[in-house]
């Protein structure tokens, strides 16, 4: 088996490595493996995934959940997605001497990189390749150039890129990047000590590729001469096989002729082919299938095609299998350059791969297997693969199952994807596992379940709630620019909605007090299911404090009262746990009955009269005389007799008065207006007096009512306490009130006397 050759070209940050070493790899027909993409592609994922570059062991175990995929058209796939811009990106240069430092990341890359040169030709560029890597390259080149020409070739790449940069900055990064690379613990940049330096500072592309092809093929000089020698000699030998006997030309050895079987045997097959001499195929030359007698294969009549290999005056031995064979090669090279799907069986594994009957053996790489990286080889063996041919160099034949996978999955993905929806359900498995959700591949396509769409608890740790492999279901709850999410918990019920179907309304459970708030407590009564215990349902004592009653983490039992299930609110109970008291309080409107007086407000007092139970005394409910204030009746502690004036049970309101427990004086106050009674002064404001005409029948004075004289204060003619005759205005005894006047018991005196005096003139 031929060895395959390698190129080493190492050298610092921006010399152009990358570029010329595609440019050298196209000219001469080799693979390139950019490593330093294979770098800067963990560190892009490294800082995706907030791990910290100096962190080697969080990297490492990323790197090993990670494929990295070198494509021949210079693309860069990390974990299927292409990732060639992103990774150029300034924030990842700043950052990949710190990732390439750590000998972890170093050993495993190298043991990649160290893999696709066993396989392939390879132009491989990077910092420590000529030296760590492929220490024994065949050939090993240092590319240099000034920190000044290197970083203009950076600003201007990062232009066609839309990065904006700045040339002193990149300078200062570069220089940066040179101390970083040249004094690293493993693996630092250094020059091999049999490398060629090529210092590109005032040199083209195209005239530093041609510099390096013509180090690669000078030293090819030497064993070209050496093979062109040996063929010369095979064909000395050939031609002294080629005979001329006069009229009698035979055919040339490697000729291809045909004739008609005239006999055959079990071991051998006689042909006619018109010429002095029969021909004989021999059956290990008739046909590569194993079979035990020629008669199997041809009969005698058949016509037949053979190549000469031997020509003597006694025989013309010929091979059937060589023009079989011959043909095999012109329909591989038809179904290579037509790009056709063949089928084959693999017959082993090799190191580094495969091989493949596709009616010839063939190489298939372990990176040409599956789009998926492929660990396990040797369980291929046996099996009938479709494949492509992606390499045809004489009896070199490398094939790739993956790009079959890869077309096939690209037809079904297209399919699938026209026809798939938001809001539909698939079924699949899951393929990958990351720290930010979990990748599900249904049919062809993959999809994102985020972590947060996982379950409609909260998942800290992806790998303790799925595994690769598992089936699940899930629905499509977006589709953007052909990534596709989705979600496991949208087609899961919630946890309120399995609370609310296990728990009717009035059902009594078990809770643990999360938070307090002012307006109540949340109770969480299931995992992820949380209700509202509000102020008002703490209890039947409505100056109960909630710190007093409950408290953070305490475990209680609580009672539903409502559920919206719409909007996942859920409303609980302490106090509905007893009995109502306001249910069982044994009292009418009209009863007569004690309490104790509890608080005082403007509004009025508020009663206490049985366990949980207050009422409201009115201030207006004090005394059947309106002078008289609630205050000056009662205090609170008071002990004092009610009636009860109204009851509302299912509100909780109960209407007490002070007044009510006596007669109303005011039913039993015989007067009517415009009689003149006798009371006395009790009270005086700036609007006029309250004046007393019997025991809580108060009556009001206006201060225009007075007097015929304009008065500035009641107090120039009033005084409490003093005995006056007052006019009956107007009288409004449901309301309880009384409008006085002296002013028109005089005017009404008067006008007596004027008519008086005017019917004594007539």
């Amino acid at each position: 088996m031929v060895r395959s050759k390698v190129i080493a070209i190492d050298g610092p940050a921006a010399a152009g490595k990358s570029t010329i070493a595609q440019k050298v790899a196209q000219m001469l027909g080799y693979v390139y493996i950019d490593t330093g993409a294979m770098y800067r592609a963990i560190t892009y994922k490294a800082l995706k995934n907030n791990v910290d570059v100096e962190d080697e062991a969080g990297i490492m175990a990323l790197l090993d959940k990670t494929l990295i995929t070198l494509t021949n058209d210079k693309k860069v796939f990390l974990d299927g997605e292409d990732v060639s811009e992103a990774i150029r990106q300034p924030e990842v240069s700043k950052n990949v001497s710190a990732v390439s430092a750590h000998k972890l990341i170093r050993e495993e890359l190298k043991r990649r990189q160290i893999q696709y040169a066993k396989t392939d030709n390879v132009v491989m560029d990077g910092r420590d390749i000529g030296t760590n890597v492929l220490p024994n390259a065949d050939y090993k080149i240092f590319m240099t150039a000034s920190v000044e020409v290197r970083a203009t070739r950076r600003y201007k790449e990062n232009l066609k890129r839309n990065i904006t940069t700045d040339l002193e900055s990149l300078k200062e990064e570069i220089r940066t990047r040179d101390e970083l690379d040249s004094t690293r613990k493993h693996s630092p940049l250094l020059k091999a000590d049999d490398a060629i330096v090529v210092d590109t500072s005032q040199m083209t592309i195209d005239e530093v590729v041609d510099r390096i092809i013509t180090i690669v093929k000078g030293s090819d000089l030497m064993l070209d001469y050496i093979h062109k020698s040996i063929e010369g000699e095979n064909k000395m030998v050939e031609t002294n096989e080629h005979f001329d006997y006069g009229d009698f030309t035979l055919p040339r050895v490697g000729q291809i002729v045909e004739g008609e079987v005239v006999k055959v045997t079990p071991q051998e097959v006689i042909i006619d082919l018109n010429y002095a001499t029969e021909g004989t195929i021999y059956l290990n030359e008739l046909t590569f299938d194993k079979v035990e007698s020629a008669k199997s294969i041809v009969k005698v009549g058949d016509k037949i095609q053979a190549m000469v290999k031997k020509v003597s005056d006694e025989a013309i031995l010929l091979s059937r299998t060589a023009v079989l064979q011959q043909q095999k090669v012109e329909d591989l090279k038809h179904a290579f350059e037509n790009q056709e799907v063949l089928e084959g069986q693999v017959v082993r594994s090799v190191k580094g791969g495969l091989i493949v009957n596709i009616g010839t053996e063939a190489f298939l790489p372990m990176s040409m297997i599956d789009v998926a990286f492929v660990t396990d080889a040797e369980s291929f063996v046996g099996q009938t693969v479709q494949v492509k041919i992606i390499e045809f160099k004489g009896n070199k034949i490398k094939v790739s199952r993956k790009d079959v996978i890869a077309e096939q999955l690209k037809a079904k993905r297209k399919d699938q994807f026209e026809t798939l929806a938001v809001n539909d359900i698939v079924e699949g498995h899951v393929v990958r596992i990351e720290k930010f959700g979990a990748f599900v591949r249904f049919g062809a396509l993959e999809g994102l379940v985020h972590i947060s769409e996982i379950s409609h608890l909260p998942v800290e740790n992806v790998e303790a709630a799925l595994a690769v492999n598992q089936a699940v279901q899930a629905k499509v709850i977006k589709v953007d620019n052909g990534k596709i999410q989705l979600s496991i918990k949208a087609i899961l019920p919630t946890p309120f909605e399995e609370f609310t179907s296990a728990h009717e309304t009035g059902s009594v459970v078990n809770g643990t007090v999360t938070r307090l708030t002012d307006f109540g407590a949340f109770v969480e009564v299931a995992p992820g299911v949380e209700g509202l215990v509000h102020n008002s349902e703490l209890s039947y004592d409505h100056k109960a404090k909630l710190e007093d009653i409950l408290s953070e983490g305490k475990t209680i039992q609580v009672k539903i009262i409502s559920a919206d299930v719409k909007n996942k609110r859920l409303a609980l109970s302490v106090k509905q746990l007893e009995s109502d008291p306001w249910k069982t309080f044994n009292h009418n409107v009209g009863d007569v009955i004690s309490g104790v007086i509890s608080n005082m407000t403007e509004i009025g007092a508020f009663i206490k009269v049985a366990p949980y139970i207050e009422g409201l005394c009115h201030f207006t409910e004090a005394s059947w005389n309106p002078t008289v204030k609630l205050q000056s009746v009662v205090n609170v502690g008071d002990e004092v007799e009610v009636k009860v004036i109204s009851f509302d049970p299912k509100k909780h309101r109960l209407g007490l008065s002070l007044r009510q427990v006596k007669e109303n004086p005011w039913a039993s106050f015989k007067v009517s207006e415009g009689d003149v009674v006798n009371g006395v002064v009790e009270s005086m404001t700036d609007r006029g007096a309250y004046v007393a005409l019997a025991e809580d029948v108060v009556g009001f004075l206006p201060i225009g009512q007075i007097s015929e004289k304009r008065l500035s204060k009641v107090e120039e003619v009033l005084s409490n306490g003093q005995s006056i005759d007052v006019k009956v205005m107007r009288l409004d005894l449901k309301s309880n009130r009384i409008d006085l006047s002296i002013r028109r018991i005089k005017e009404d005196a008067e006008r007596e006397e004027f008519n008086k005096y005017m019917a004594e003139d007539n």
